[in-house]
């Protein structure tokens, strides 16, 4: 079936698809079968993934989990950096300012 659509070509197929949808009961059948298909997967996911939890192997869904935690690691990380360096660059600040202010004094 697949070969003889191919060998059809392009306009042929969209022609024929278009004239198929046309028909009611052909879309509610491919309609029925797409949600059928995306039922199955949705259950073959599932059971994939129990399969891998059971040999204690990382899924799809706890990788995401990981990214997503190593991505709020990494801004916690960042800001804390700006906190620090803005920290040290106000105890630069301080110093200079007092050793001015002494030097002043001491001149006097």
């Amino acid at each position: 079936m697949v070969e003889w659509l191919f060998g059809l070509g392009e306009e042929n197929v969209k022609r024929f698809a278009k004239e198929a949808m046309a028909s009611p009961r052909l879309a509610k059948s491919l309609k029925a079968a797409f949600e059928r298909a995306a039922t199955a997967k949705k259950r073959a996911d599932q059971n994939v993934g129990a399969l891998l939890s059971f040999l204690n192997l990382p899924t799809k869904q706890d990788h995401e989990d990981l990214r997503r935690g190593l991505e709020a690691l990494k801004g916690a990380v960042t800001n804390l950096s700006i906190k620090v360096d803005r920290l040290l660059a106000e105890k630069e600040i301080s110093p200079r300012k007092e050793a001015g202010a002494s030097r002043a004094a001491r001149r006097r």
